[in-house]
């Protein structure tokens, strides 16, 4: 969360929306599937089992698309790990999955190439996707996990300057993308999912979750590739609730609160992704100021929401309300410190917005 300056043009810009670029290289048909029916054996002969990292996994039945199904559930520190030696070339290679992650807020892990040796592979941090490469990092623009179920889709290849290309993709669409170089390919350790690394710095940064479905594929899957299995089986992505079963519509959020300064915000599905807003304050400097606040992302629960957080100047923000059909409203406040240097309160102000279309 950040204190801005008096940008209120770069609100809406702080909420844009970019895709990464297209893959190129073909793959063939999946060398693994697991699609853990009580089972964590793969639906195709010859791939080996998954196994389990750390005690807790269990099977449970969850709710997908509407629908009862069985998934393997993980508490934090639980994950899974497989032998992919001699399974799929160790550069040009795509892992898909359909993932319920409970925690998306801090740094979770969600791969691990290294055997749990290295912080190198893929996270979710506040809901956007890294790609830590060891030195290397990528996020997405946008937040993609919100704590309901998704497809996430990493595909990597090999690049004529030796090293490589890895793209992650959400529910079909690219969301980031990096050049990444040889410690990140799947040596002879394998592959570890939502379990971090147990040796070297910044160990536990994990989530506990659920998954539903695991696909190895030999070869990087290509744009069009990662749209069509976003759709069709054996892993299809989930299909994000309708807005009549959630009460709401998801999407951007802009409004005025009672000073007559702007707000605006993204809601998805499960949370609200991210809020910028104005405030204007006499100060204890005895000056007028105002200024910009961006906020990180909170849970929604029966459509209401409530976001607390520090700000990097040492004062603090929160900001609550509901979120109905395409309407909002709520009330906001910032005290303490401030980019003024001086204490700035601005408490109790109310806000309205709608569904920017």
């Amino acid at each position: 969360m950040r204190e801005l300056g008096k940008r209120a043009g770069a609100l809406a810009a702080g909420l844009t929306l970019l895709l990464a670029a297209s893959g190129t290289a073909g793959a063939a048909p999946p060398k693994a599937s697991y699609l853990l029916q009580g089972t964590r054996a793969s639906a195709i002969a010859g791939a080996p089992d998954l196994v389990d990292v750390g005690p807790g996994n269990s099977f449970a039945t969850e709710t997908i698309d509407g629908a009862p199904r069985q998934v393997l559930r993980f508490p934090r520190g639980g994950g899974l790990s497989l032998a992919t030696d001699g399974l799929v070339d160790p550069v040009s290679h795509s892992i898909v999955m359909n993932v319920r992650v409970a925690d998306v807020y801090g740094i979770r892990r969600l791969l691990d190439f290294s055997g749990g040796t290295s912080d190198a592979g893929l996270y979710v941090f506040d809901g956007h996707l890294v790609i830590d490469a060891g030195g290397p990092v990528a996020i997405s623009r946008r937040v993609v996990l919100d704590g309901a179920w998704a497809q996430v889709a990493l595909t990597s290849e090999a690049t004529p300057d030796g090293s490589q290309r890895t793209v992650v993709a959400v529910n079909g669409t690219p969301a980031t993308t990096l050049a990444t170089p040889s410690n990140f390919e799947l040596g002879a350790a394998g592959l570890r999912l939502f379990k971090d690394n147990d040796h070297g710095p910044a160990q536990g940064e994990e989530s506990a979750g659920a998954v539903a479905c695991v696909l190895l594929y030999d070869g990087a899957l290509t744009t069009s590739e990662l749209a069509q299995g976003a759709s069709g089986p054996p892993c299809p992505a989930p299909r994000p609730p309708s807005a009549a079963q959630l009460g709401f519509t998801p999407g951007g959020y802009v409004g005025r609160t009672s000073q007559g300064l702007p707000i605006v915000f993204v809601v998805g599905p499960s949370s609200v992704q991210a809020i910028e807003f104005l405030w204007r304050a006499r100060c204890a400097d005895g000056r007028v100021h105002t200024n910009a606040i961006a906020l990180d992302a909170g849970a929604i629960r029966h459509r209401r929401f409530s976001v607390f957080n520090t700000l990097s100047t040492g004062g603090r923000a929160r900001v609550s309300g509901g979120v109905r059909g395409m309407r909002a409203s709520g009330r906001l406040s910032r005290w303490g410190g401030s980019a003024f240097r001086t204490t700035c309160v601005a408490r109790g102000m109310s806000w309205h917005a709608h569904l920017d279309r």
